[in-house]
């Protein structure tokens, strides 16, 4: 242990203190900008909502997780990759939360992607996200927590393990989320999406 220099897992927070827009624009954050960090959030600051871009050049990973928060945008044209979840969520009743991959810009998480977060929705308040792909680009996951809209406009969407889904008493961690058909949906309209595993009883009930 004597021989650790540094052992600490660093959490940045956005504050949009900068030009409330540019992920390389350091002020925005509370400990710079976050490249390599364990854990980043983006909630909204300064009594407003935010459009987060973060540029073609720009490589991120965390080691742990990227939560995306209350009606935030993230527009990605480089590159996010989170060592657990990356997990969105818009407000109860709006506003939602949006993701936007554009270009080759790529999203990837070791474990799961939560679509709005199905854990948090209580049967009828319903965590609000939209996630858009477009062009080349691509999101890549082992599982795909459907709680919110994912639409395929372009690039590929991949969940190597299949969806985490449920219906409003059960799901697939007991007593599972309280997802329906009225608050998840699949479109795909240009691109590919890429399940693996056995998920056929669970498309119909995204799409």
């Amino acid at each position: 242990m004597c021989l650790i220099g540094n052992a600490s897992a660093q959490t940045v927070h956005w504050t949009a203190l900068g030009d409330q827009t540019s992920w390389t624009d350091p002020a925005n954050w509370d400990s710079g900008v976050p490249l390599s960090v364990a854990d980043i959030w983006i909630d909204p600051q300064l009594s407003s909502l935010q459009t987060v871009t973060l540029g073609a050049s720009v490589a991120v990973t965390a080691s742990d997780n990227v939560y995306l928060e209350w009606g935030q945008t993230l527009n990605v044209y480089g590159s996010i990759a989170s060592g657990l979840f990356f997990s969105p969520v818009g407000g109860v009743g709006g506003p939602a939360t949006t993701i936007n991959l554009y270009g080759n810009g790529s999203i990837s998480s070791a474990d799961s992607f939560f679509i709005g977060d199905p854990f948090w929705v209580n049967g009828t308040t319903i965590p609000y996200v939209n996630v858009n792909l477009y062009d080349n680009s691509s999101l890549s996951t082992k599982y795909i927590g459907m709680a919110g809209h994912l639409n395929i406009y372009g690039g590929t969407a991949t969940a190597t393990a299949g969806f985490l889904t449920g219906t409003a008493t059960s799901g697939p961690w007991s007593p599972g989320p309280a997802t329906t058909d009225a608050s998840r949906l699949i479109n795909i309209a240009g691109g590919k999406l890429v399940i693996g595993g056995n998920a056929s009883a669970q498309v119909p009930e995204c799409f």
